[in-house]
């Protein structure tokens, strides 16, 4: 085992270290075996990792897999103002750390006051990382810095000011001078149609980011291309309307998933030109299931919060390994599943779900090269939680963050904790996905 010390990080230790295993060592800390998990005709193998010796909980941002680097930290994101007083400074504490595969700490800063070049506290969770720069979107404005922390640039214009609340936002990753985002949007003509209870848009842009980084011009001017379906309401059958977007930097292709049309397009960021659509046709995916509770009914929230919205099925995950993507989705259960799961407790405390999760609900993955879905459906239960484990009473989340990596070689996880237990450290696995 081979251990490697870098630099303190300000105001917490942090030590980092690149462990090797052998294919069927475990990744947790406690001495157990894992063997490497089949699912059909691919194995999940874990390889090595690299171990993050920090307390508070980090999510990793972006990933770059021509230069091995990772954005990393623990930056409060827009979501922040619906908490209690006081949660999104807790949040703030390390701020953003780059690391490479090496477990070197290239840079970290922490930009989240409130002085001129400062991003603020309520990022949105989604940034890029450029080679040797970084991308904030905030209500400030985009803000754009080095390693170091330093203000590189700024976009008071791009903001994120006119997105819904708790919009998730979609960054790709930056080339050619080009950055696309795919996010929730307030409109006038969507406020003024009072009939629809979701009243926002769905899009995806490609902006000149260099040129709003160099001039005080509108968005409008330096809009390369707008998709999505701007013209059109949200239907709340269908889940994750925000488009999924997954960056193949090598080739500079953009791969863009919005659930509504099952379908995986393909633009270029250097032209915003459309490639490519593939069908994608998941087995297991079901969604347009209307809701045996009418949603203008006194119990429609209670029963949509307790399990009703796993009546549709929804894309939880994409992620680019070099030329392959890899795509997450979740089956769906029926309307009767639904009601007995709420009525004995809902998801977080009902019995039923472990049943419900052994038997229907599961989380499929799709596999994308050259145009077309290489593997189809197949399971990765070595990321699935366990009964008593973190996270087993969450419909969406994994054992830990899926992050991408530079081929099938090098898929890379968060781990927050080991599965059950709280530790004082963070995991980075990288796994090799075998096509067998």
């Amino acid at each position: 085992m081979k251990i490697k010390y870098t630099k303190c990080l300000f105001l917490l230790r942090a030590v980092f270290a690149l462990t090797v295993f052998s294919n069927v060592s475990s990744c947790s800390n406690d001495g157990r075996k894992e063997s490497s998990q089949a699912s059909g005709e691919v194995s999940l193998i874990p390889k090595d990792s690299i171990k993050i010796d920090v307390l508070s909980p980090i999510k990793i941002y972006d990933y770059d897999s021509e230069n091995n680097l990772f954005l990393l930290g623990d930056v409060a994101d827009a979501m922040s103002i619906l908490r209690p007083p006081g949660a999104a400074e807790l949040g703030n504490i390390i701020g953003f750390i780059i690391l490479d595969k090496e477990g070197e700490v290239l840079g970290q800063f922490n930009n989240t006051g409130e002085g001129p070049i400062n991003h603020g506290i309520g990022s949105m969770s989604n940034l890029f990382l450029d080679n040797d720069r970084i991308g904030v979107f905030t209500r400030r404005g985009f803000f754009v810095y080095d390693f170091d922390g330093n203000l590189v640039g700024n976009s008071k214009a791009l903001n994120t000011r006119s997105l819904t609340v708790g919009s998730y936002i979609r960054i790709s990753g930056f080339k050619n001078g080009n950055l696309a985002l795919g996010y929730s949007e307030w409109t006038k003509e969507a406020y003024e149609n009072r009939d629809n209870p979701y009243p926002f848009m769905t899009s995806f842009k490609i902006f000149d980011l260099n040129g709003l980084l160099e001039s005080d011009d509108s968005i409008d001017e330096h809009t390369r291309h707008t998709y999505g379906f701007p013209d059109e309401m949200v239907d709340e059958t269908i889940g994750g309307t925000t488009p999924r977007i997954a960056f193949n930097k090598r080739t500079g292709v953009l791969n863009v998933l919005f659930s509504k049309f099952q379908k995986l397009h393909q633009y270029s960021i250097a032209d915003g030109s459309l490639l490519n659509v593939i069908d994608l046709e998941p087995t297991y995916f079901s969604s347009g299931n209307e809701s045996a509770v009418a949603s203008d009914s006194p119990g429609y929230l209670e029963w949509r919060q307790g399990g009703g919205r796993l009546i549709n099925s929804t894309y939880h995950d994409m992620v680019q390994l070099g030329d392959y993507t890899l795509i997450r989705y979740s089956s769906a259960i029926s309307n009767t599943q639904a009601g007995q799961l709420v009525e004995s407790g809902g998801i977080s405390e009902s019995e039923y779900w472990e049943t419900l999760r052994k038997s229907t609900y599961k989380f499929y993955y799709l596999l994308i090269k050259d145009g077309s879905v290489v593997k189809q459906d197949f399971e990765l239960e070595t990321l699935s939680p366990q009964p008593g484990e973190e996270y087993f009473r969450s419909a969406t989340d994994l054992r830990g963050q899926l992050i991408g990596g530079s081929d099938l070689n090098s898929l890379y996880v968060l781990y927050n904790n080991d599965y059950a237990q709280e530790r004082d450290y963070k995991l980075i696995v990288r796994y090799e996905l075998k096509l067998d």
